[in-house]
């Protein structure tokens, strides 16, 4: 191998040492450059990954404590509607026991006992009639009312049998209808028992 030869192969293999060394430190700095960037990312999804259980975390915690005390209303609203409704029975008992436990008050006879013939009993009656009509109703009330007949049927014992509107305004009749019947029992003087039952007919007018 002649001087030029040898030179051209020295310069060739040293071009290649200087070459392989290049590719290794580049090679070395690219990888490790490669490494480190990579953890960092890795990192980073983790604590985005973390981040996003804790908030399903807590919207699940949020949820379980939502139905928790929506449970614990519903208890507590069935718990007094049984409360009130073991109230409501209570006093239902109660009023049904005093009312077993009211003497039973027997309703007296209307006191119509001074007249000794039918004319005067039958206007102790009307006297009566009037009376609770003043008594029931208002007197401008009554002032509107036109006049009617009635017929009433007084058995012997001082009851009656039949009410009944013979003519003249119907809304009086229905309003004074009550009062009335609440002269009934009527208490019958003995002389003129044997006279009735008999109709009473009245024209109620104001």
């Amino acid at each position: 191998m002649n001087h030029r030869g040898k030179s051209f192969f020295e310069d060739t293999l040293i071009i290649l040492v200087v070459i392989g060394i290049l590719y290794g430190l580049y090679s070395f700095f690219f990888s490790s450059e490669t490494n480190t960037t990579k953890p960092k990312n890795e990192i980073v999804v983790i604590e985005k990954s973390t981040v996003k259980e804790n908030n399903v975390d807590n919207t699940t915690e949020k949820i379980i404590e939502k139905e928790i005390k929506k449970d614990e209303n519903t208890k507590e609203s069935i718990k007094e509607n049984i409360q009130e409704t073991k109230k409501d029975k209570s006093e239902e008992t109660k009023n049904i026991l005093k009312t077993f436990n009211e003497p039973i008050i027997k309703k007296e006879a209307t006191n119509i006992t001074s007249s000794d013939t039918v004319e005067s009993f039958y206007k102790a009656i009307e006297q009566k009639i009037y009376a609770n009509i003043s008594n029931n109703i208002k007197k401008e009330t009554i002032n509107r009312f036109n006049p009617l007949e009635i017929r009433v049927t007084i058995l012997k014992n001082g009851k009656y049998e039949q009410l009944t509107f013979i003519k003249g305004d119907r809304n009086h009749f229905n309003s004074i209808k009550s009062s009335v019947l609440e002269i009934f029992p009527l208490d019958i003087n003995p002389s003129i028992k044997d006279k009735f039952p008999r109709y009473f007919r009245m024209k109620v007018q104001h």
